[in-house]
């Protein structure tokens, strides 16, 4: 099955969260990597008290406004008041999918709480075919599958990611139908885990392979070398560079 958010040249170069420019998650991040020419950008979501999916990474606000709270004891209200270092807010999803058409987003649920409401505005506003739904939690990215329909861009969970790893070891063919991508790490503890074995191993399962988070040129050229289909940075220009330099940059004019 094809699916609208992976229907362009690869590698697709992801802004990881936006990249460093602006404040991670925020709205002015996603506006400076979209300038730089960056079409897809990764972001976090989790749920206020009352229910509205907002795009940030932590379980708490201490790291990025220095409140003690937690997204999930506030409100939409409450959380839109909260200044981000730097000067920027706290966006909602639905702003963010408002404010930028054009971008493609990977959506990484970090709550179980943000599963429904999300689908009911991904379905709502007609952005399906411009987003990828991934978690960590197996249960979590399972469920938001069976709500966003078959024909959205999902990946595995922790679980199936680690049952295809292992699994890509011995002969045979892998499939897993009910997810599009295949996130992973380059490496984990020290031990390989994007290989040019296991690329090869996705593919003939119908699995494209995306790295998080690489933001120097060595791991960047590991990846690129091992025919991975994404690549996430913070880096924004020395992937934009890296990819130019092989002629494979494809992001916005």
């Amino acid at each position: 099955m094809t699916f609208a958010f992976l229907e362009t040249s690869v590698p697709i170069a992801f802004a990881h969260r936006g990249g460093t420019a602006g404040g991670e998650n925020a709205l002015a991040a996603f506006d400076a990597a979209r300038q730089i020419g960056y079409r897809y950008i990764e972001i976090d979501v989790r749920t206020t008290r009352d229910g509205v999916p907002v795009v940030f990474h932590d379980a708490d606000l201490q790291r990025m406004t220095g409140s003690t709270y937690e997204i999930s004891d506030l409100t939409a209200i409450e959380v839109a008041g909260l200044e981000l270092h730097g000067g920027d807010r706290v966006p909602t999803l639905a702003e963010a999918l408002s404010a930028f058409p054009d971008i493609r987003f990977n959506i990484d649920l970090k709550d179980t709480a943000a599963v429904e409401p999300v689908a009911e505005l991904l379905h709502r506003t007609g952005a399906l075919p411009r987003v990828c739904v991934t978690s960590f939690s197996e249960s979590r990215i399972d469920a938001a599958r069976r709500l966003l329909g078959p024909e959205v861009c999902t990946g595995l969970g922790i679980a199936g990611v680690l049952r295809f790893v292992v699994t890509s070891l011995w002969p045979g063919y892998l499939e897993h139908p009910e997810a599009a991508v295949l996130q992973l790490p380059l490496s984990w503890r020290g031990v390989p885990v994007i290989t040019p074995h296991l690329v090869a191993k996705a593919h003939n399962a119908g699995l494209v392979v995306h790295v998080w988070t690489l933001n120097d040129e060595l791991s960047i050229s590991t990846a690129l070398n091992a025919g991975v289909d994404g690549v996430m940075t913070d880096n924004l220009e020395l992937l934009k560079k890296m990819l130019l330099e092989r002629g494979l940059w494809d992001g916005a004019a």
